[in-house]
């Protein structure tokens, strides 16, 4: 499930996962890491070490990521709401569907077999590459 959120959070927010769980510490990708931290604490099998050993973070990292993010949601921050926004409303690329456009009929019958390429010596699996070559020359 955890996985499955920093996914989401991933595409809904366009930043790469390892940007997100790296160690940039511009703001705009360490919100979108608090607002991720918050999120995931709120599930209720995952505690603060559970949390940062997901996002390689000291769990007093955490700590302050979810005190931060709860401070900003009463204060009306609009990034930190649009932040978490997005990530509630992102339902991600729709599911690829299987049906008769999607089916490929493969023959069971093969006749030809493969060719045998001029100049180049049969491979023989018992020998390294280098005796190869010396014997192919």
């Amino acid at each position: 499930m955890h996985q499955k959120i920093i996914e989401r959070a991933c595409r809904a927010w366009n930043v790469r996962e390892a940007d997100l769980l790296g160690w940039i510490k511009k703001r705009p990708i360490a919100r979108k890491r608090q607002v991720l931290a918050w999120k995931l604490y709120q599930l209720p099998y995952m505690s603060y070490p559970a949390v940062g050993r997901l996002l390689c973070r000291d769990h007093t990292t955490i700590m302050h990521a979810v005190k931060t993010v709860n401070a900003l949601i009463d204060a009306q921050d609009s990034m930190i709401l649009g932040l978490i926004q997005k990530l509630d409303d992102y339902e991600g690329p729709p599911e690829r569907l299987v049906g008769p456009d999607f089916l490929i009929v493969i023959s069971k019958e093969r006749t030809s077999t493969p060719k045998e390429r001029p100049g180049i010596p049969p491979l023989d699996r018992s020998i390294t590459p280098r005796e190869y070559v010396r014997r192919a020359a």
